[in-house]
């Protein structure tokens, strides 16, 4: 993964599961900045004219400034994620990122707050319509 390396920041790959209803089955690249205090985790889904390479600035400082660990991503054909960016990918895409805050970082679900932009807010919205125990929207 072709990023610049950022002090308490991880940049992953990340395998989509498949949807009933098509879509997913993509790797899909994910970067976390993680503060030692946080009490909150921003699950970021960024909006349409962007990838995470131009995010990282952003994401550093805001991690700074609200004192939140982030998680951001690329949907499914945006940066280095493969595939093709559909509604059905875009979807399996928030699915995987939520469940490896949930399994890799322990995080509990009252602690995540959902945050889109711009065409992130579609499966924000989405994921949180289905999880009922996040803590924001």
């Amino acid at each position: 993964i072709n990023l610049p390396r950022i002090p308490n920041c991880e940049v992953f790959r990340l395998r989509t599961e498949p949807r009933k209803g098509g879509g997913g089955g993509q790797e899909i690249v994910c970067s976390y900045f993680k503060r030692n205090r946080a009490k909150l985790t921003l699950l970021y889904s960024h909006g349409n004219a962007v990838d995470l390479g131009q995010m990282q600035p952003f994401f550093r400082e805001l991690s700074k400034c609200l004192d939140v660990n982030i998680l951001g991503y690329d949907y499914s054909g945006y940066g280095q994620s493969s595939g093709i960016h559909t509604v059905n990918n875009c979807l399996a895409d928030i699915d995987a990122v939520y469940e490896c805050l949930l399994e890799k970082y322990g995080v509990k679900p009252g602690q995540v707050v959902l945050y889109g932009q711009s065409v992130g807010t579609g499966p924000s919205v989405d994921l949180a319509a289905r999880t009922p125990d996040l803590g924001g929207l």
